[in-house]
């Protein structure tokens, strides 16, 4: 039979098939529609049963998934907790408002809390109303069980048999108690929701009077709400208001501890002091191992502020509700130990003086701050501070080591200039304050210092990151039992070093942002950040989904790496690969990673695949007008990594020029030339062209040497001496065995050719020149003369002048 007919057949059987196929489904359809959905295979009356036990399991089943829905004790336990700071907040603002500080940060902050807070009570009525939706979803379910269980009951007679009434009347009691179970099952979902709607009313009350507090606060910043420094008026302030007792009132305002939060905190301050020793006993002894080679000396030299900052630092993350005196304690603490540990990083003494006046204005400006020192006192101490620290800074250009009979060695430009800017800021801040305005100069004074303190903190945190990770990927244990970490160990540290400078420094500018006004503290700001976007293509892209689109590209650009790396070290040696073809494999996952990333990163980003087509549309159109060779060169690349006809270390031969192959990119292939020049070849032309590979399947070559000798001399003998200096070398192979071929009768000499092969075409041209070497040596020792073309010329005629000549 014809082939065509066995095709024919085929496709008509194949088209019957599919036509009664899609008719049985018709009917199946047409007779589904005769029970109601769900019930469509029960067709007698153990089928009733069968349903009606599921009906049973499926009441179990509800009454285990309503428990945890109705369940809201941890949304009234959190609920509490708010309540209870709320009423902290509003406290907090009520004393705030009474004090003549003016204090813009503290009530920005407080606000921050706030709106904090306003999340936590959305997060909780979401949470409310997905329990609500939940319960309203599963009481439609029974409600169409028992539909359907009703339109079943109506239609009896379908069955033939009166036990189907006891069936019916088992599946109607457990409905109705299934109906049951949804009756108040809501309230306690209900009354959360309306706690949360109270609470959020006062939280929005708080919070509106906050904002309108602030504005007024900064309003006053442009104003004179005080009187000149150096008038008559401000020195009677001394004597119409009684400083002292206001300060001794601002001091008891601190208040004292309950004896419950000792109670409740006593295990915080036990482990506190464990760690504070446990720490400075690590930094005590970091002279024996490597932290002072890491640059994490100043830790060692100051062993016990490290131990107390990071402590302190620890254990105040971990209290909730801390007393005032405990704030201005671990205030004290913190800034003392941590002006030392900053200062410990200088070896310039009139740095080491900057760092710890600027820690210690700091500390002293909270403190007044924490006593509600009275404004008369704590104007003389800004003006005081500003105009020191101004001075302080504006001469500070060199750079004295301790302990050194070294020259001063003046400071770098940058660091100069922001000495300057720092220190022109500061001397606003006295003249601000010496002509009346204290709410402003109090102001720049705070966030000049709060901002240099964050970038200093930042700075050292950077120092200490950058030092324990060089410390751990290049520790003994990783580098004995990991061959990855041990040979890219410095890779390693600079990817995390990188990874984590830039978290630091970006919490460290939300951080500036925050003090600056621009946010209410640090975590909005970093929200807001993150947050901030534009609209395309019906997707929003922010600033955060785009450092998370880059994050997951570069993640999975190292995992890329991983695996490139140990196929390298470990995989490709065992397995005695070439090197040139665990390039070319290590290149394919490498674009296969890269087209993952750029996918993931894009579902990142929330680009749809319509999105992606217009892009590819107008990347299209690109390439129309311009950019043919570009995508010519791209997919030829991709052609030489297929087929591996040329990889990287294949000595070949392009236009002429010879060369090993150094590097196959995506647009062209780099070719070092034995002048060791570096070629760029498009990889259109070495797939278009002729190339001449030498490597491409075996490196062994063959190489001819032609040698002539003079008539008269006997050809055995010379094919015998090239022979025995063909076996004689060491790199010329016994298999293929070297030959010797008498080629022509030339014009003035005999013409042989010898062919010897080498193993490996690098020994071509240095096997060449020995053995040329050695033929003219051997062919002199046996008196064989290798001739060279002699002409002679006949002159018949001379013109007559040179005749006479």
């Amino acid at each position: 039979m014809p082939k065509r007919h066995i095709y024919i057949a085929v496709i008509i059987s194949l088209f019957l098939t599919m036509f009664n196929f899609t008719f049985a489904m018709g009917q199946d359809n047409t007779k589904a529609e005769a029970k109601p959905s769900g019930f469509a295979d029960i067709d007698n009356l153990s089928d009733l049963y069968e349903k009606s036990k599921e009906l049973k399991n499926e009441l179990n089943d509800l009454k285990s998934r309503l428990v945890p829905l109705c369940n809201v004790s941890d949304s009234e336990n959190e609920l509490k907790a708010l309540k209870k700071n709320l009423n902290l907040y509003t406290k907090t603002f009520s004393e705030g408002k009474l004090k003549e500080n003016d204090d813009v940060e503290s009530m920005i902050s407080l606000r921050g809390n706030v709106k904090f807070l306003t999340s936590k009570l959305n997060e909780l009525d979401a949470s409310a109303v997905e329990q609500l939706k939940n319960i309203e979803l599963l009481k439609k379910e029974w409600e169409a069980k028992r539909e359907l269980w009703n339109h079943l009951k109506n239609n009896q007679s379908l069955f033939g048999n009166k036990s189907a009434k006891d069936v019916f009347g088992d599946a109607d009691n457990i409905i109705t108690e299934a109906m049951n179970c949804f009756k108040g099952a809501d309230s306690p979902v209900n009354s959360i929701k309306h706690t949360i709607s109270e609470l959020g009313k006062d939280t929005e009350v708080l919070a509106s009077e906050l904002d309108k507090f602030i504005t007024v606060l900064r309003n006053r910043l442009f104003k004179k709400s005080s009187n000149a420094m150096l008038s008559v008026k401000y020195f009677k302030e001394f004597g119409e208001k009684n400083v002292k007792d206001e300060l001794f009132a601002g001091l008891a305002e601190l208040g004292t501890i309950n004896e419950g939060f000792w109670g409740a905190n006593a295990w915080l301050f036990c482990l506190q002091v464990i760690l504070v020793w446990g720490i400075a006993y690590y930094f005590k002894m970091g002279s024996n191992g490597r932290i002072q080679e890491l640059g994490l000396g100043f830790l060692h030299k100051n062993y016990i502020a490290s131990g107390l900052f990071f402590g302190t630092l620890l254990i105040s993350l971990m209290l909730e509700h801390c007393p005032v005196v405990i704030k201005l304690l671990f205030l004290i603490v913190m800034g003392t130990s941590a002006a030392i540990i900053v200062s410990g990083k200088y070896t310039s003494k009139s740095e080491k003086k900057c760092i710890v006046y600027i820690f210690a204005a700091y500390i002293i400006y909270r403190v007044c701050f924490f006593i509600n020192m009275p404004m008369t006192l704590l104007r003389l101490f800004v003006a005081f501070g500003s105009i020191m620290l101004g001075i302080h800074l504006f001469k500070c250009n060199y750079s004295e080591v301790e302990n050194s009979d070294e020259k001063p060695t003046l400071l770098p430009l940058s660091q100069r200039f922001v000495n300057k800017l720092l220190s022109l800021a500061l001397f606003i801040s006295f003249f601000v304050q010496l002509a009346g305005y204290s709410a402003l100069s109090n102001h720049i004074f705070e966030i000049i210092l709060k901002s240099v303190l964050i970038a200093l903190l930042a700075w050292v945190i950077i120092g200490i990151i950058k030092g324990y990770t060089d410390l751990i990927v290049k520790s003994a244990v990783l580098e004995k039992y990991s061959k990855i970490i041990s040979s890219n160990k410095n890779t390693i540290v600079k990817r995390v070093n990188f990874f984590a400078v830039s978290v630091v420094v970006f919490f460290a500018f939300s951080g500036m942002m925050a003090t600056w006004g621009f946010f209410d503290n640090t975590l909005q700001a970093a929200s807001s950040i993150m947050n901030f976007g534009f609209v395309f293509q019906n997707a929003r892209i922010t600033i955060g989904s785009i450092v998370w689109a880059v994050i997951v590209f570069y993640l999975i650009l190292c995992a890329s790496w991983t695996i490139r790396t140990m196929l390298e070290t470990d995989f490709y040696p065992r397995q005695n690969i070439e090197s040139g073809v665990g390039i070319s494999i290590n290149r394919l996952i490498y674009y296969s990673f890269v087209c993952v990333a750029i996918i993931a990163s894009m579902g990142i980003l929330g680009i749809s695949y319509q999105s992606f087509m217009v892009v590819i549309g107008a990347l299209g159109v690109g390439i129309g007008f311009g950019l043919q060779n570009i995508v010519n060169n791209f997919a030829s690349g991709l052609i030489l990594l297929f087929e591996r006809s040329i990889k990287v270390g294949d000595i070949v031969v392009v236009g002429g020029i010879w060369g090993t192959v150094k590097n196959l990119g995506l647009r062209a292939t780099v070719i070092q030339t034995f002048a060791n020049a570096e070629m760029i070849v498009p990889n259109s032309d070495l797939v278009a062209s002729t190339v001449n590979n030498w490597t491409m399947s075996n490196k062994r070559t063959r190489f001819s040497i032609k040698v002539g000798v003079a008539y008269g001399t006997d050809p055995k003998r010379v094919k015998q001496i090239l022979l025995e200096l063909a076996k004689a070398h060491k790199n010329v192979l016994v298999d293929p065995a070297p030959s010797v071929v008498f080629t022509e009768f030339g014009d003035s000499s005999l013409n042989f050719e010898l062919r010897c092969w080498v193993s490996d075409i690098k020994d071509h041209w240095s096997t060449q020149d020995d053995l040329m070497y050695e033929i003219d040596k051997k062919f002199k020792e046996n008196n064989i003369e290798i001739p060279f073309p002699q002409r002679d010329l006949y002159i018949k005629s001379l013109p007559e002048v040179a005749l006479k000549k």
